[in-house]
């Protein structure tokens, strides 16, 4: 093969490389948009982990619990899907050090303003 040959047959697969790096640059924006659509829908939607679910997790809070660990035992515990989404409602209704130390029985089928409700005593006072 003379030269002009190489010089095609590499022009054209750093053609088809580039066009591949670029589809996968592509792929992974796209999975990373779709994510935080997910995220964020479910963030504020306010719909329980899994609804109709007759499941009761009992959950003990120890005093001086921080807003971080009562959103990993609520996740570890099967009550909700991400820990991640819990805190940050934790955050934006300033429940951070709201929540009050005690046992507690929820269920995944609580949406999740009414779990955080419940774990600062807001429910309670309601009723």
């Amino acid at each position: 093969m003379d030269s002009n040959g190489k010089n095609t047959t590499l022009s054209v697969l750093k053609f088809a490389l580039g066009i591949m790096v670029n589809f996968v640059i592509v792929l992974a924006l796209f999975e990373v948009y779709s994510s935080s659509y997910r995220f964020g829908y479910q963030l504020f939607i306010n719909l329980p982990y899994v609804a109709g679910s007759t499941q009761e997790i009992k959950i003990t809070i120890s005093e001086g619990t921080d807003a971080t660990e009562v959103s990993k035992l609520l996740e570890y515990s099967g009550i909700v899907e991400n820990r991640y989404q819990i805190r940050i409602k934790m955050y934006l209704g300033k429940y951070e050090d709201r929540i009050l130390a005690g046992t507690y029985i929820l269920s995944p089928s609580m949406r999740p303003q009414e779990i955080l409700d419940i774990l600062s005593g807001k429910m309670a006072e309601e009723e």
